[in-house]
């Protein structure tokens, strides 16, 4: 559940795009990122109450890229898209870059024309530096921009009524020379692909009794699954190593409010059992349960980013690898949930 890299660069290349139109917001701003060739950065980004993780982006045009973090990586190569979990060892391939993919958006914001969006350019301070701050017309998101380079700084994003992401860049530099080989990849000797079972990690089919067991919550509450289950329409258990990508979390929360009263409970399970990634999750509108131990995913047969859908009966109605927001809307309207 993490991010980001271009979850950060679709916010700043949107607020870009918007110097296009606006005569308060320097126009060389869109100039520079929509005609450079290449781009490469390093980005910090600070979850609430965790320590700052660093990423390294690389953008190639016409269409390639390499965002790597410490337990999550993405590469396009042209032909292939490589999703790697390194702290699970599972990976994903595609032939394209999957629509629910981290940065799709913004790639296609860096390499090619989008429409100006609504956004208000103010002077600011941000560390001490004079800059200009735009507040995206809608949205949780402020994004920074450097008045004398005409690049983006990063950007701030309310995550709860209390708590800010904090993404911030530095060394980018537009048309740098930039290898295609740095964006190929190559599973390592001992990964093994999402679709692979192993021997104690098969995913449950529907019909399955799912497992209940109580639980700590991030807040260190106590949460029976068994009770989730049988006084709700339908679970989604939602499992991820470490923090979450923003998109994943913003779907999440759009989806719980929108089911309004229609009786759907959500539930995130943390697999990396990080006390500092579970507080930063705390605070979110549904229960994120730690799973210091590793037992619950064991027992759901999860290697790697997975949803499940839980009936009132206790029984498995779908899952999902990787994150699918798609097919989650559609299982949920085939059971007759309004979204």
């Amino acid at each position: 559940m993490k991010i980001l890299a271009a979850l950060a660069l679709e916010i700043t290349l949107v607020a870009a795009c918007i110097a296009q139109n606006r005569a308060d917001v320097p126009t060389a701003v869109y100039t520079k990122l929509h005609n450079a060739k290449s781009l490469t950065a390093t980005m910090m980004v600070s979850f609430p109450g965790a320590k700052p993780e660093e990423w390294y982006v690389k953008f190639l045009k016409p269409n390639l890229y390499a965002i790597v973090g410490t337990d999550q990586q993405y590469r396009f190569d042209g032909k292939t898209e490589s999703q790697y979990w390194p702290l699970t060892g599972r990976y994903q391939l595609s032939q394209k870059p999957q629509s629910n993919a981290p940065f799709a958006v913004g790639l296609n914001l860096f390499f090619a024309d989008v429409p100006p969006v609504n956004a208000s350019a103010t002077p600011s301070q941000l560390d001490g530096k004079n800059v200009v701050r735009l507040d995206i017309k809608g949205g949780r998101q402020v994004v920074y921009l450097d008045p004398v380079s005409n690049l983006p700084l990063g950007y701030d994003e309310q995550v709860s009524s209390s708590e800010t992401l904090k993404v911030r860049y530095s060394d980018i530099q537009l048309d740098k020379p930039v290898s295609p080989v740095a964006m190929n990849w190559s599973p390592p000797a001992n990964a093994k692909p999402l679709s692979e079972a192993g021997g104690d990690s098969k995913l449950l089919v529907p019909g399955t009794q799912a497992p209940a067991p109580t639980a700590k919550t991030a807040e260190g509450t106590s949460f029976d699954f068994s009770k989730a289950f049988a006084s709700h329409k339908a679970t989604l258990v939602y499992f991820w190593s470490g923090a979450p990508l923003p998109s994943d979390v913003t779907f999440l929360k759009d989806t719980s409010v929108q089911m309004g009263d229609q009786r759907l409970q959500i539930v995130a399970v943390e697999m990396s059992g990080s006390p500092s990634v579970a507080k930063s999750l705390a605070g979110l509108p549904y229960p994120v349960v730690v799973d210091a131990d590793g037992s619950i995913a064991k027992a759901y047969g999860v290697n790697g980013p997975t949803e499940y859908l839980v009936g009132p009966d206790g029984q498995i109605a779908a899952h999902f690898q990787g994150f699918d927001p798609g097919g989650i809307v559609k299982t949920l309207r085939q059971r007759g949930f309004r979204i």
